[in-house]
């Protein structure tokens, strides 16, 4: 069976690159894990901030009010 050179050559090609592609994928994927911890930490940072950081400033600002309406 005869290759064309066309086909030699993209083969060629596809094999020196498919170590290149791969390295992409992992920075990619190394990325992507940290951009999704990074989003955890923000959606729990959220949550405590209106569970209980919000909840205290507002005792605390009704509070005041309070003490300076008496």
């Amino acid at each position: 069976m005869r290759f064309s050179p066309a086909i030699c050559c993209l083969l060629v090609a596809a094999t020196w690159c498919a170590p290149y592609a791969s390295a992409q994928d992992e920075t990619s994927l190394q990325a992507r894990i940290a951009a999704r911890y990074d989003l955890a930490q923000a959606k729990a940072a959220l949550r405590d901030y209106w569970q209980i950081e919000y909840p205290r400033q507002q005792r605390e600002i009704d509070a005041a009010i309070e003490l300076t309406e008496t």
